[in-house]
Order: structure tokens, then C-alpha cells, then sequence
């Protein structure tokens, strides 16, 4: 099957959100992707390219001096190319995120396998690796913990290697709960709960640690959403938004008796662990 290329260059001033763009992207039909600080290259089968509702895309939900590029790809071994752009993450002594192809490494508390397929989360990305170091951070054993927008599932399994007890993993993207149940399987965490939906979908029962690593507008949303699934003591975790938006996510969770315990900045990617009622 042949594929088209498409490339997205960005004005280096602006901030974008990968994730949401690439999510968009999905359902539109590309299936692979890469990035890198101004470009963002995506694939698709030719039968399902519609080159004017890339461009409708491209002008109704980004800017106007966003240059689009579309090209045809030669046949290749797409694993392959996969495989040699997807290197695994060593996270101080504590942490080793690998896929399955990847030689084990000894040395390391916590070893996890994440086969990203189309899903995503591989902690890769800079708000994946802070909220990893958070998580590190609390003392798991015995919570009972939720993944809301869980993608490849990484934080929820990395949850339940440190001990957790009753684990949810929540996404709303079908594609990406198939893959959080299979990549459950390979860490032999398949007692981790997975399910689709949103913050809505959880009724009636409560958690001890809560992570969220979505986007500033559903954060924004749901915070509240979250604090009511919040134990009392407990933690909320929140990442997938910039320096520039804690003010809003504070003004948020202040509003409602969240305290501000720890906070990560990794390259203007915030991660924050608010504790609730300490």
C-alpha cells in the first residue's frame, strides 16, 4: 500500500499542543507520526488522503503561516522505520520504558513495556516524563489510583509496579484502550481496569491518587470533575499544559481546597501534583 507524507512547519515563536494535533490527525486517517521542535511529518494510505479537508483542517484549527507540504513515500519496512526512531527512556536508576524489541536492561526498580502502536503516551514527551517523576515521588503501595486520558496506559502501569491497589485506566479514544489492555498484558498488570470514556464515566467511587495528562481546556473542564473522585488526603496529578496556564490551573484547583504539593518544568511543560485537604 502506497503512502503520502505530510509535513507541517510551524513558526518557531509559537506553542502548540502535539497531542491534540496529532489526535485530530488520527481521525482524519494518519496513522504514524513523528516530531520534532517546529515540524510535525504524518502518514497515511493514499485511498484515504482528501487533500481538501487536510487543507480545511490545517486552516480552521491552526494558523495561516503554518507551511503544508504533501509527498509521495516510497514503500518501506514500516516497523522498521519505527523501530529505529523509538529509543527507550532510562530515568535515574528508577525507571526503564522500553518497547518489546528493545534488549532488557537489569539495574532499574521499575521496568515497563509500552508497544505505542497508534496510541499515545510512550514518555517520550516531556509532560510523560514529569509525571512519571511525580508518581515516583508518592509513596503508591496499597492506593487506589486512576489514569484519566490514560493513551498507552504507561502511568497507570508504572502505578501499579509501585503497588497500587485498585487501578483504573480511562481514554476516550478507542484505539488507544485497545492498546492500554494489551500493553497491561505485557507488563503482566492485567488486573489494571480499562475502559472508555471520560470524566463523566466515573460514578459512584472514589481514588487516592489521581493522574490527568491531557490539555490545559479539558483540565480547566474537569478539575472539578476530578476533585469530587478525589479521597480525602489524597493527590491530583495534572500535566499537558505550559508555564503560561498554571496561573489558570491554580486559580482552579485553589477554588476547590487543592494545595499545590510539587511542580516539574521540563522545557515550559508543567506537571503539578496538588494534594487535597493536607
Amino acid at each position: 500500500m502506497s503512502h503520502k507524507e505530510l509535513t507541517l512547519r510551524f513558526p518557531d515563536n509559537r506553542k502548540y499542543d502535539w497531542d491534540i494535533i496529532i489526535s485530530q490527525l488520527s481521525i482524519l486517517g494518519f496513522n504514524s507520526f513523528w516530531e520534532d521542535d517546529n515540524r510535525l511529518v504524518a502518514y497515511i494510505e493514499n485511498e484515504g488522503l482528501e487533500i481538501d479537508i487536510i487543507q480545511s483542517f490545517v486552516k480552521e484549527n491552526l494558523s495561516d503561516d503554518i507551511i503544508l507540504e504533501i509527498d509521495d513515500v516510497k514503500e518501506q519496512n514500516w516497523n522498521a522505520l519505527w523501530e529505529s526512531n523509538f529509543d527507550p527512556i532510562e530515568l535515574r536508576d528508577d525507571c526503564y520504558i522500553h518497547a518489546p524489541f528493545h534488549p532488557e536492561k537489569t539495574g532499574f526498580k521499575h521496568d515497563l513495556i509500552i508497544d505505542p502502536q497508534m496510541a499515545f503516551g510512550t514518555g517520550h514527551h516531556e509532560t510523560t516524563i514529569s509525571m512519571i517523576e511525580l508518581i515516583m515521588d508518592l509513596d503508591i503501595k496499597g492506593k487506589s489510583v486512576l489514569d484519566m486520558g490514560c493513551g498507552t496506559a504507561v502511568l497507570a502501569i508504572l502505578a501499579k509496579k509501585m503497588g497500587s491497589a485498585h487501578t483504573w485506566a480511562v481514554d476516550n479514544d478507542e484505539w488507544a484502550v485497545k492498546n492500554s489492555i494489551h500493553n497491561a498484558i505485557l507488563n503482566k498488570t492485567e488486573n489494571i481496569e480499562v475502559f472508555m470514556g471520560d470524566a463523566k464515566f466515573v460514578k459512584n467511587i472514589s481514588f487516592d491518587i489521581i493522574f490527568a495528562n491531557i490539555n490545559r481546556n479539558i483540565l480547566l473542564r474537569d478539575i472539578s470533575v476530578y476533585n469530587n473522585y478525589l479521597n480525602n488526603s489524597g493527590y491530583l496529578l495534572l500535566s499537558g499544559f505550559y508555564e503560561d496556564d498554571l496561573p489558570l490551573i491554580e486559580a482552579e484547583t485553589s477554588k476547590i481546597g487543592l494545595t499545590m504539593k510539587e511542580l516539574i518544568n521540563n522545557n515550559d511543560w508543567m506537571a503539578v501534583c496538588f494534594a487535597k485537604d493536607l
